[in-house]
């Protein structure tokens, strides 16, 4: 029996020591393939893909789940996973966060390899192609077949191998989100740096330089970090590469730069001040450890912690002594610190792979610009408010002393201005009346209606004389017939019509019609208005064809084709109105107003209509 249980037990502990296979069934799914893997660990880099192929037996992968990895850049690291295909579509392998110094797939199927692909964290920017940039390995599996994928990886970072199998379709699908979400994202980011550039030209002040020098680098890493940059700009992504703990070091500088400038640790604190220079230098001295060659990895990822503890303490401290936009400045720290953590914490995979969590860094770069940007914003507006106090405390204290000294010139002086703002008023009344008392005494001698012509030119004349700019429109007088809505207009413009004559004006509904008869009808004695100049050009269009205007001169229809628009102003009465129009489409004063009412108010058409037996009918026809 116990002969038995043992080659039974050894067969139950190989069975464990390998992943189940991973089956490819489902085109629109995403398959996260690495929890499948098994791995093998060595400290030689001289095993080869052929070795592996032809004495399986010597080699042990032990699967993942009951060996974790333990990432070690003195080792190399061998990994191994069996995919069936189950579906006609071309399978494709993306891999995300994708950190190690270099890494070769080996497609193997009947212990041949069918296809292998190298991937660097360098990328070499004059081979470059799509695939090798986005990091994306295509298979040769078909329907049915089942391969074995062989991972060569040397200098693994972290424990976990981010590997997504996927039709072609669904992976291209992804990739243009991803795009589409890099090239906002980089739109943003120069809006945001045009922003800034504007406010420095304006106030002069530092701290937006800071802040753009700050963005720049914060977005870089961004897009560098989650590969955003391996196809669109390779050049950059490398540099990144080759200098990450330099870049990381130089953004937390740039961002303590930032907050002492931002948060005025200078005039708020002392000590926090001292503290700041103490970091600053801290900061100086491990760039010049990079540069030296003498830099330990290991640093870069403590000066994070170190900027995003200093930061959230700093603007914490700033914000409880009273400087407002230091809160603007504490969500932001605090949003971009858990995004980080959460970005870290899927890397090391205690939080699993999804969109909100691969795109974290991505959100909390957006959400701390945004809001670094708003307390920006709020910090000028404080700073503005405070000059404009400033400048109003001055104001007064120099008035206040003036007066003092010239209290009763002061005096003497209101008194002058208001003696001859009355007699300039008085002055300006007189002239206003002597013009309506012309008016008045010739629309007394009229003896028909036909010199109505005569008072309306009288009043254009006089409405000129009183500063009143009609010169681009003329003056009217409309004799309203009782029972219809047609008028008669006496209509005075020298500029454009040689004398002031008669024209009947039906009624066809036009706004700029109706908009006086529904004033009127409501019981109000003034209306005034501005039409645009399709209104202005649609009413002249009918009234060319069935009123009088028809008979003007084609010199003088042009012109108000022409014209940029049309405005009136009409003061009515039960049996007439005055109307002033203009059209520049320019509406006329208050004081303007009040003139063309009291012009109207000099005539007595009562008594006008029963004196001289006047009935106002139209011809029809």
């Amino acid at each position: 029996m116990k002969t038995l249980l043992l080659p039974l037990l050894f067969c139950l502990l190989s069975l464990a020591s390998y992943a189940q296979p991973v089956v490819l069934c489902d085109p629109d799914k995403v398959y996260h393939i690495f929890q499948n893997f098994t791995a093998l660990e060595t400290e030689s880099d001289r095993l080869t893909i052929d070795s592996l192929l032809q004495h399986p037996g010597n080699y042990p992968f032990v699967s993942i789940k009951q060996k974790p990895v333990s990432p070690n850049p003195k080792k190399v690291h061998w990994f191994r996973v069996e995919l069936t295909s189950q579906t006609d579509a071309d399978i494709q392998l993306q891999f995300l966060y994708f950190y190690d110094k270099r890494l070769v797939v080996y497609e193997v199927a009947d212990g041949q390899i069918l296809t292998n692909q190298a991937f660097t964290w360098i990328i070499p920017e004059k081979e470059t192609d799509f695939h090798q940039a986005r990091r994306i390995c295509h298979l040769k599996i078909s329907n049915g077949q089942t391969h074995t994928l062989y991972f060569y990886v040397e200098k693994l970072g972290v424990p976990l191998l981010f590997i997504t199998a996927q039709s072609d379709w669904a992976l291209h699908e992804v990739l243009y989100g991803e795009d589409l979400a890099a090239g906002l994202f980089i739109g943003f980011v120069l809006m945001i740096i045009v922003y800034s550039l504007l406010l420095y030209v304006r106030l002069g002040d530092r701290v937006n330089l800071i802040y753009i020098v700050w963005v720049v680098l914060v977005s870089w890493s961004c897009l560098s970090s989650n590969n955003q940059l391996t196809y669109l700009v390779p050049s950059l992504h490398n540099l990144y590469a080759n200098n990450t703990g330099l870049l990381i070091v130089s953004l937390n500088l740039t961002h303590l730069m930032f907050t002492m400038s931002f948060l005025q640790v200078r005039p708020q604190s002392a000590r926090l001040y001292r503290v700041s220079l103490l970091t600053m230098g801290f900061y100086l001295f491990l760039i010049l450890l990079f540069i030296l060659d003498k830099f330990p990895p290991v640093l870069s990822f403590l000066t994070i912690i170190v900027d995003d503890v200093y930061s959230i303490f700093i603007s914490v401290v700033i914000y409880r002594r009273g400087f407002k936009p230091a809160f603007y400045f504490l969500i932001g720290n605090i949003l971009f610190a858990v995004s980080g953590s959460i970005s870290n914490a899927t890397v090391v995979g205690l939080l699993p792979l999804t969109f909100l969590t691969y795109n974290s860094t991505f959100f909390g770069t957006i959400g701390e610009i945004i809001l670094f940007s708003l307390g920006l914003g709020y910090k000028v507006n404080l700073l503005k408010k405070h000059q404009d106090e400033a400048i109003q405390d001055q104001l007064r204290l120099t008035k206040e002393n003036q007066q003092l000294v010239e209290s009763q010139n002061r005096v003497l002086e209101e008194k002058v201005e208001q003696r001859t703002a009355e007699l300039s008023h008085k002055n300006q009344e007189l002239v206003i009346e002597a013009a309506l008392e012309r008016v008045r005494s010739r629309s007394l001698a009229m003896h028909s209606s036909e010199e109505l012509k005569e008072v309306i030119t009288l009043v254009f004349t006089q409405l000129n004389q009183l500063d009143i700019a009609i010169a681009d429109g003329g003056a009217v007088i409309a004799l309203v017939s009782e029972g219809t809505r047609d008028v008669i207009h006496w209509t005075a413009s020298p500029d454009r019509i040689s004398e002031a004559n008669r024209f009947r004006m039906p009624y066809f509904g036009h706004p700029i019609q109706t908009r006086y008869w529904d004033a009127r009808e409501k019981g109000l004695d003034f209306v005034a208005h501005a039409f645009t100049l399709e209104e202005k050009n649609s009413f002249w269009d009918q009234a060319f064809i069935v009123s009088d205007y028809k008979h003007l001169p084609e010199q003088t229809k042009q012109w108000i084709y022409a014209s940029p628009g049309y405005a009136y102003s009409i003061a009515d009465e039960k049996h007439s109105a005055m109307i002033m129009d203009s059209f520049a489409g320019k509406m006329y004063s208050e004081q303007e107003n009040e003139i063309l009412k009291r012009e109207l108010a000099t005539f007595d058409w009562r008594l006008f209509l029963g004196s001289f037996g006047v009935k106002l009918q139209f011809d029809h026809g």
